[in-house]
């Protein structure tokens, strides 16, 4: 079978960054570099979606792991660049929440460049959170991405509960050219 397989999901990493990155928002370019000696401590709380304030840690995780999953399924796209070139490939994006909630692409591993800036373009209007919190102020927190496979009809694979259920992505899905 030549289908690309998606694993969606977060795999939370307190890796350092150091990457100028535009925010998700389209807005302004936000400096993205990351302080390396706050990342050796993790925070009390993660980052969370505002309209989870009421839920418990664990139930904010999981609320946040599955909007960003469906984010990503919705926002998905195979460049056309890529198609005329008969090229596929994969990335890996790394997301920081700075104090403020802004969320911005810090850095994009890609095995071509059309497929890092498809990667980075996902991310445009990404919501703000709620930032992490270490004793009760806000900290800085990155997120790395499963691997996102580009490939001109991509099946995405979740798994909940043991089950597991396949969705088909067609080309041309999610963003429009711009």
């Amino acid at each position: 079978m030549n289908k690309g397989i998606v694993f969606m999901g977060l795999l939370l990493c307190g890796l350092g960054v150091s990457a100028e990155a535009q925010t998700t928002t389209g807005r302004a370019a936000v400096n993205c570099e990351l302080d390396y000696t706050r990342l050796e401590e993790l925070p009390d709380a993660l980052p969370y979606l505002r309209e989870d304030e009421q839920l418990s840690v664990i139930e904010r995780k999981s609320s946040l792991d599955g909007f960003l999953a469906k984010w990503i399924k919705d926002h998905y796209f195979y460049p056309e660049e890529a198609e005329r070139n008969g090229i596929t490939g994969d990335a890996v994006a790394t997301l920081l929440v700075k104090e403020d909630g802004v969320v911005c692409v810090a850095k994009v591993s890609a095995t071509d460049p059309i497929f890092d800036a498809a990667a980075r373009r996902m991310f445009e209007g990404f919501p703000r959170l709620m930032p992490a919190i270490k004793g009760e102020k806000p900290w800085i927190f990155t997120y790395k991405t499963a691997p996102i496979v580009f490939r001109p009809q991509t099946y995405i694979i979740h798994t909940k509960g043991g089950g597991t259920t396949t969705t088909t992505i067609q080309k041309g899905r999610g963003l429009k050219k711009k």
